[in-house]
């Protein structure tokens, strides 16, 4: 407990204050399906300490699907975490139309998949829907979600199928499996933006 309490302080303040700051929000309705672009304007982000920095513009029209090439270290994933609102710019703006990305609450509006993805110790299907499969009830949404990130080939030999249980950060699946799944789960939650790290 003393071991893990500084951290838990400091975790505890950092939840207050992302959750003060969306308080102040705007809430997107959940049946918002469209939008007209993304547009980073004049971004300039530089990490403290290191000297990296990255400076650009960038406009992406809905319905488009691009992807970003680079060396390790070249500011992919820094690119994702600005749009995702868990860096700030030091200059510019992200606007989502005409609203700016950090008075939107994107939680419904992008589903993201990382490099690394978290499986926890139960069934397949609660990692997939994360207990919104009860209320949703919608077969056809979990169907597609497994055959489009092709994951319905492996779930359907397993003895229980989506109720197979995956073990401890998905020990019973091998790394390609809990990364279907992890895809799986982006595309379940049917949302206009989909990014992969």
């Amino acid at each position: 407990l003393k071991y893990s309490y500084p951290a838990a302080i400091s975790i505890g303040n950092s939840v207050a204050k992302v959750s003060n700051k969306q308080n102040k929000k705007v809430k997107l309705n959940k049946k918002i399906k469209t939008f007209k672009s993304i547009r980073f304007s004049n971004i300039f982000f530089k990490f403290p300490n290191n000297g990296y920095k990255i400076n650009f513009n960038l406009k992406i029209r809905f319905g488009e699907k691009i992807g970003i090439l680079g060396e390790s270290g070249s500011g992919k994933t820094t690119l994702i975490n600005l749009l995702l609102g868990l860096y700030k710019p030091d200059k510019g703006n992200i606007h989502l139309d005409d609203q700016k990305i950090q008075n939107i609450d994107l939680k419904n509006f992008i589903s993201y998949v990382p490099q690394s993805v978290y499986i926890f110790d139960h069934t397949i299907l609660e990692n997939i829907t994360f207990g919104e499969y009860e209320k949703l009830r919608d077969k056809t949404l979990i169907n597609n979600s497994l055959r489009f990130s092709n994951s319905h080939g492996f779930v359907q030999k397993l003895p229980f199928k989506l109720l197979s249980k995956t073990g401890e950060a998905g020990s019973k699946l091998s790394q390609g499996q809990r990364q279907r799944l992890g895809i799986a789960r982006a595309l379940y939650n049917n949302l206009p933006i989909l990014m992969l790290d």
